[in-house]
């Protein structure tokens, strides 16, 4: 299924050409499709000096939905899921992974939607309905996503887990074992994602390609996420008897969110979201003290950007009636760094010294009929 994202690329190079209309729907309507998705992790693509040799598995399931409902709002909904491959790993991924998605007012008030009554009760260009308009848009993001890896050791080293004691000063570990070449170390990791946002405007996105394309009309938010993920990582940096140390790392990170995304996940065409996030406030924990390892002063950063595409085709008059397809791709890389930190009389000196990526990727391919 891998071949999707290809379509995907292809896709952008064309106009949103589609047959459907973007009439909206007011009657009731019932809606049943069949879905498969593929998730994907890469860990640490651009390291040049490679310890450790990692194998990962995500979630590979199909699942069936039916739903009833009343304009675009779905009322009765009911689905099943299934792993691809049925294993013990498959299935403790479908029954871990989890993804929520809700406004505030929906979430803890038990209020479905707000703002049309707002829209009725207060003009909507009027400065106390904007700002509650902007308030009832605060959504509240949940997402947790299990993987699983096998990390092969490339050559000898000395494995130190979370609880492992150094002394810095002889390089010793008490606590350590040795991992000779060809030995795995097996993880199960999970990345968990917490994120409020607001949305503070929307607009139209046009796109010149020999003409005009708009997408459909997006939305501008900013918030703040927590994020957190733990994995087997390594380095040569710090070294026992003359070598290399895989510790278990603990990655957490608290900061900005920025996002762009669309208003009308159905629009006919080509859709994209796309979201970055500066972490302010990072922590790699680990056994290893970095700034005991170098001496000086470290400093932790993160990054995480977001980017999903998807290409909803409409074979029938509307977008209400009839059978559609939606291809979608989606790519989050999260970055932690560490970096030593030397200060002078004229300067601010950098040195990186763990650069850790984890990208992960999501494939999914919807054939759906509503009527």
């Amino acid at each position: 299924m891998r071949w999707i994202f290809c379509v995907l690329i292809l896709c952008t190079c064309i106009p949103n050409i589609t047959f459907a209309s973007d009439s909206q729907h007011y009657g009731f309507f019932s809606d049943i499709n069949l879905g498969y998705e593929d998730n994907i992790w890469k860990i640490n693509d651009d390291s040049e000096n490679h310890v450790l040799e990692y194998k990962t598995e995500g979630l590979q399931a199909a699942k069936v939905r039916g739903s009833l409902g009343y304009g675009s709002k779905a009322f009765f909904d009911v689905s099943y899921e299934t792993p691809i491959v049925r294993s013990e790993k498959q299935n403790e991924m479908l029954s871990t992974n989890t993804s929520e998605s809700k406004l505030i007012a929906e979430k803890f008030l038990g209020v479905v939607r707000l703002d049309p009554l707002v829209d009725y009760l207060i003009p909507g260009d009027s400065l106390s309905g904007k700002v509650l308009q902007r308030l009832l848009s605060v959504r509240y993001k949940y997402t947790r996503e299990l993987f699983f890896v096998d990390a092969t050791a490339l050559t000898s080293a000395v494995l130190i887990p979370k609880t492992a004691v150094l002394d810095y000063t002889n390089r010793t570990v008490s606590g350590s074992s040795p991992l000779l070449k060809g030995e795995k170390v097996t993880a199960r990791t999970e990345f968990v994602d917490n994120e409020i946002s607001i949305a503070l405007w929307s607009f139209d996105m046009p796109i010149k390609m020999g003409q005009v394309v708009k997408l459909s009309p997006h939305e501008f938010r900013v918030g703040q996420y927590f994020s957190q993920w733990r994995r087997p990582s390594d380095t040569t940096l710090f070294t026992i008897n003359n070598q290399p140390v895989v510790y278990d790392a603990e990655y957490k990170t608290n900061g900005i969110l920025i996002s762009i995304e669309t208003m009308d996940p159905g629009s006919p065409g080509i859709n994209a979201d796309f979201s970055f996030r500066f972490g302010y406030d990072n922590h790699l924990n680990t056994a290893i003290d970095w700034g005991k390892v170098a001496n000086k002063k470290v400093d932790t950063s993160s990054v995480m950007f977001n980017l999903a595409l998807w290409y909803n085709f409409y074979f029938g008059a509307t977008r209400d009636d009839g059978l559609y397809l939606t291809l979608g791709g989606n790519v989050s890389e999260r970055t932690m760094n560490v970096d030593i930190v030397t200060e002078t009389a004229t300067s601010v000196d950098t040195t990186r010294i763990i650069h850790d990526t984890d990208t992960l990727y999501k494939l999914y391919a919807t054939l759906g009929y509503r009527f």
